[in-house]
């Protein structure tokens, strides 16, 4: 059973960056097919949260995947069934 999805506001304004460097990178369309993507690999980290190791680089018990040009950085709570979603950070540049 899948994993319900919590975005963090920090998150969400990382990925709002992301769409807006996409839409003036490669047009509104990519920016959206781009998003579309993002929010389906959420979906798949949410269907099976654990198949992604702890990262022991982080304080917390933080989980990290790679898709194309970012990062999905994420932590669960096992109890409650939820996945946090606390980043999107650029894989190539530098955030502000």
């Amino acid at each position: 059973m899948s994993y319900s999805v919590v975005i963090t506001a920090h998150a969400e304004r990382e990925l709002e960056r992301e769409m807006d460097y996409s839409t003036r990178q490669w047009g509104k369309k990519h920016a959206r097919e781009y998003r579309r993507a993002i929010e389906k690999q959420v979906q798949q980290i949410a269907d099976n949260p654990m198949l992604h190791p702890i990262k022991a680089a982080f304080d917390r018990p933080l989980r990290l995947v790679r898709f194309k040009g970012n990062y999905i950085v994420y932590w669960c709570d096992e109890d409650q069934r939820v996945v946090y979603v606390v980043g999107f950070p650029s894989v190539y540049r530098q955030q502000a």
